[in-house]
């Protein structure tokens, strides 16, 4: 084998064990949710193909950016199940985290039925939600929990578990 020949192969492999090989576009938008912009969502994008999934969090404008990984912006090019949550639980209130309830029907996150596709090069794909189907975990009220494991707190979370 020639010494270019030797330098492709080797070029060529690490880049497939790396990971690094995969084309990766640029994918920005805006989540809304009846027209109004959902501010601290959590987007997904799963490439089909089972690859690392890319995600973002949304600004209060309801704006994204996807990153592959905390260095690398962007996602997979090629078709992804998309899905969109604001239930969980959301850090750096003080001591304690808050469990938001989820307000989006499990179409678009347990049950996501939404597909994008990335292509080459920017992107720009817009989220427009609606309020109307079931949501998985509705009824339930917003409870503080503490991070520090008080008995206060652990009969808040026992109540909200009932």
């Amino acid at each position: 084998m020639s010494n270019n020949s030797r330098f492709g192969f080797m070029l060529l492999l690490c880049l497939a064990i790396s990971g690094c090989g995969e084309n990766v576009a640029i994918v920005k938008g805006r989540v809304s949710l009846d027209g109004k912009p959902l501010p601290n969502a959590l987007v997904v994008f799963q490439p089909e193909n089972g690859s690392r999934p890319s995600v973002s969090r949304t600004d209060d404008s309801g704006n994204f950016e996807l990153m592959r990984t905390e260095k690398l912006k962007g996602a997979a090019v090629g078709k992804h199940k998309v899905s969109v949550t604001v239930g969980g639980e959301v850090d750096n209130i003080g001591k304690k985290s808050v469990i938001v309830v989820e307000k989006l029907p499990a179409k678009y996150n347990v049950k996501s039925t939404l597909v994008k596709e990335v292509q080459p090069g920017a992107n720009e794909i817009n989220l427009d939600l609606d309020s109307k189907g079931e949501i998985l975990g509705a009824g339930r009220e917003p409870v503080i929990k503490s991070t520090c494991g008080s008995t206060e707190d652990s009969e808040s979370d026992s109540e909200a578990a009932s």
